[in-house]
């Protein structure tokens, strides 16, 4: 079995990460999904399928039908860790990003855009990433 039973859950992949004291930025998103004819529940079909390294599996939903042979349809989200590299490049390809936009909105307003004291006023600095979450 690719997960414990215990770590498929229905909470939302926001609930959870506040409830590890995480970002959910932290993680890759991947969709887990099962159709299959079940002579029972079928959840360990399901717990198969999960991709190998998740932590949990969230917005889990599972559905039972037909007379006879039952069909199991299942769906989630599994939550997969970055590591701190991927973490880092994330941050780094989210900063360009945001540099991109504003020195866009510079020129369009003619340079009378200060970007450094924008980034400041929402809360952030281009030196020290204090925008984005710390890695735990």
């Amino acid at each position: 079995m690719a997960i414990e039973l215990e770590k498929i859950l229905t909470v939302s992949a926001e609930a959870y990460a506040a409830s590890v004291g995480k970002d959910l930025s932290m993680y890759e998103l991947r969709g887990v999904h099962v159709v299959e004819a079940v002579d029972s529940n079928g959840i360990n079909l399901f717990a198969a399928q999960v991709p190998d390294g998740a932590e949990a599996v969230v917005d889990y939903r599972a559905r039972i039908s037909g007379s006879g042979v039952n069909l199991y349809s299942a769906s989630g989200t599994a939550l997969v860790p970055l590591t701190a590299e991927q973490v880092t490049a994330r941050r780094e390809e989210q900063m360009q990003t945001l540099t991109e936009t504003m020195e866009s909105l510079r020129r369009r307003l003619g340079g009378d855009l200060d970007i450094e004291s924008l980034a400041k006023g929402l809360g952030g600095d281009f030196d020290d990433n204090s925008g984005f979450p710390p890695f735990n």
